[in-house]
């Protein structure tokens, strides 16, 4: 009886069907990561040139704030903002 099974321990003989796409649970997972995907990328990629515009506009005005240089309007003022500087 060993020599029929030729050291196989499991044979299966079931064909696959198309009806598994819908039937087993490994497959219901794969649909819905897929749902999840697909429902991702139609709600993102309409609108990722008006986020990307704002992040552009958002970008320039944070560059143009930190370029900016003040002047102190007296002498204590200056003399405040070095010391700070040296804290840092």
């Amino acid at each position: 009886m060993a020599e029929k099974n030729e050291g196989r321990v499991v044979e299966e003989d079931s064909k696959w069907e198309w009806s598994e796409l819908l039937k087993k649970e490994d497959w219901w997972t794969i649909w819905l990561g897929f749902f999840l995907l697909l429902t991702g990328v139609i709600l993102y990629f309409p609108h990722a040139g008006d986020v990307k515009a704002k992040l552009e506009i958002g970008e320039t005005d944070y560059a143009a704030q930190a370029t900016r240089t003040v002047r102190p309007k007296n002498r204590e003022d200056a003399l405040q903002a070095a010391k700070c500087y040296h804290l840092l």
